[in-house]
């Protein structure tokens, strides 16, 4: 598997991919920020799982049907657990993650939304 970290995430997300071999690519630690649109294409492109904590993809995806491979949102996770529970929704939902989902974590459950 291989993800592209939003910028809005903290560091622990990105270092628990990559600790766990992980392709991890952190959008935070190229030049600029390209915008979602670009953000989510790229993930597509690459073949990569999107890992946001930005509700704007969720719009992107149904509203205007942008093509997107699945999609991993931490809502409401102080930035130290990013990284525990990243690992939890791929090992809960690894199967899942090859139909593109689009899968809404906090802190206290998640589930697949699409």
């Amino acid at each position: 598997m291989k993800f592209l970290v939003d910028s809005c995430l903290s560091k622990y997300v990105v270092d628990e991919l990559r600790k766990s071999n992980y392709d991890t690519i952190w959008t935070a630690e190229e030049n600029n920020d390209p915008g979602d649109e670009v953000i989510l294409e790229r993930a597509y492109k690459e073949n990569r799982i999107l890992v946001t904590a930005d509700k704007d993809f969720g719009e992107l995806v149904f509203v205007f049907q942008s093509k997107h491979k699945a999609i991993i949102r931490l809502v409401n996770i102080r930035a130290i657990e990013h990284g525990k529970k990243i690992l939890e929704v791929i090992t809960k939902y690894k199967k899942e993650l090859n139909s593109n989902p689009l899968i809404c974590t906090s802190q206290i459950d998640f589930g697949i939304l699409c």
